[in-house]
């Protein structure tokens, strides 16, 4: 099995650098990126309104980053990037993070 290389696509954009990687990784590298993009948004959020009130509220910072990582992940989704598991998986966990922040004590 031959893996193709970067000079079999049509190099007419930025974009298909990611085409070309979520290609040959067997589309794990978007999967791979949207966890990172949750990561850091939840935990830099997080940070931030430890920084500012004294103590951090999670599951804002949960929602924030869900619903942020959903709206890139659709963006995604527009190029071909995102399959439709991760869209559901990204929507689920967008529900959960908003329902703990509504049911939250805080």
């Amino acid at each position: 099995m031959t893996y193709a290389s970067i000079t079999d696509y049509n190099l007419t954009g930025l974009d298909i650098i990611f085409v070309y990687v979520n290609d040959v990784t067997g589309s794990l590298f978007m999967k791979l990126l949207l966890v990172v993009i949750w990561l850091v948004l939840c935990i830099g959020s997080f940070n931030i309104t430890k920084r500012q009130t004294g103590s951090g509220d999670f599951s804002a910072s949960m929602a924030v980053a869900s619903f942020t990582t959903f709206v890139f992940a659709i963006i995604l989704k527009l190029g071909g990037l995102v399959d439709n598991l991760s869209i559901a998986v990204l929507l689920g966990l967008c529900v959960i993070s908003m329902g703990a922040l509504f049911f939250d004590n805080n």
